[in-house]
């Protein structure tokens, strides 16, 4: 996501300051919940620390972010085997 971030802001000519990265999505919510500035975030983060945080949407063509699916590999149940065929045939490749 880093990538496509400083894509889009040099794409208007503009560069970020980035002070500080952080290793994972709850981390740095607590520090932006903390007023240490703000954050991008995958949009299905929100709702998280919805009591000290505001979510703001960004045109859906600024930034788009890759989903993967992970599964155990030997996912027995059959409701896990189901839902990977599913994936598998909605799966952009």
């Amino acid at each position: 996501m880093r990538d496509q971030i400083i894509a889009a802001f040099s794409r208007l000519g503009r560069m970020p300051r980035i002070v500080q990265e952080t290793p994972g999505f709850v981390l740095t919510l607590n520090l932006v919940a903390a007023g240490l500035g703000l954050a991008f975030v995958p949009a299905g983060l929100k709702g998280l620390r919805a009591d000290s945080v505001s979510y703001l949407p960004l045109h859906p063509a600024s930034l788009s972010s890759e989903i993967v699916l992970l599964a155990r590999a030997d996912a027995a149940s059959p409701s896990a085997s189901n839902f990977l065929a599913f994936a598998a045939g909605q799966a952009m490749i």
